[in-house]
């Protein structure tokens, strides 16, 4: 199957009766600055961890099909137990993977970095607001593409925009 995202109106609509998630990944970093410097691939919501769970059998309820991330394989989701590893789900329909649910793990009112659980961020800071639109500061979101094990292509046109758009002043 292959990826082929929902827009945002049409990932509002999809997550419409769900309350917690906000926008993470690349698309949060165009919504934040409101601007597009290259083709997204995919689409990312994000979730504090206690909502993970709760989120993937609401998304199942709604007819989609949910695929925990485990091990670097898609494992269907049936509303097992989900593992402390596994982090991230891919949400698809009939035609196509539509979005991915990432899991971020919190300690009282922290985020904990995943690759550095010795870094963490207040939860206000973590998810800020842009109009109605809730998304991952894109301070963090450059955190996640920095410290990757490779950089892919899409991380460094996200890292070079970040840094062109603050060096030129917001």
């Amino acid at each position: 199957m292959e990826w082929k995202p929902y827009d945002f109106p049409t990932l509002q609509r999809a997550l419409a009766g769900f309350e917690g998630w906000f926008l993470a990944g690349g698309q949060s970093i165009s919504m934040f600055l409101n601007a597009t410097w290259r083709d997204h691939g995919d689409i990312d919501v994000g979730v504090f961890a206690d909502d993970f769970q709760p989120l993937l059998l609401w998304l199942s309820a709604q007819g989609l099909a949910v695929s925990l991330c485990e091990q670097q394989q898609l494992v269907p989701f049936v509303g097992q137990a989900i593992s402390t590893g596994v982090h991230n789900a891919w949400i698809s329909d009939s035609v196509a993977h539509r979005f991915e649910v990432l899991s971020y793990p919190v300690q009282g009112d922290r985020v904990l970095f995943r690759r550095n659980p010795s870094v963490s961020w207040a939860k206000q800071d973590f998810v800020i607001q842009r109009g109605s639109i809730l998304l991952v500061n894109p301070l963090v979101t450059l955190a996640f593409k920095y410290t990757t094990s490779e950089i892919r292509r899409k991380d460094q046109a996200d890292i070079d925009y970040l840094i062109k758009v603050f060096s030129d002043g917001i």
